[in-house]
């Protein structure tokens, strides 16, 4: 029983952050959907299989986020 929760969460997790990264893509929205949530959401998950606050550094991939692909944009 514990396998399938553990497979729902991650179901579920993967569900919103493949959402917020095709949202953070879109015209008009903003980037710092992809750049936070989706560390947060993936450290958060992280910690509840592991349980070690290592998985904290997870979040750093949101300085990665940021960095873009070195074009200049009109932003």
């Amino acid at each position: 029983m514990n396998q399938i929760l553990n497979s729902i969460k991650c179901s579920i997790i993967g569900t919103i952050v493949s959402f917020l990264g095709a949202w953070a893509g879109a015209e008009g929205t903003s980037k710092n959907w992809r750049r936070f949530l989706i560390p947060f959401a993936l450290a958060g998950l992280a910690y509840s299989q592991l349980q070690s606050f290592w998985v904290l550094t997870i979040m750093f991939i949101s300085v990665v986020f940021s960095i873009g692909y070195g074009t200049p944009s009109e932003e």
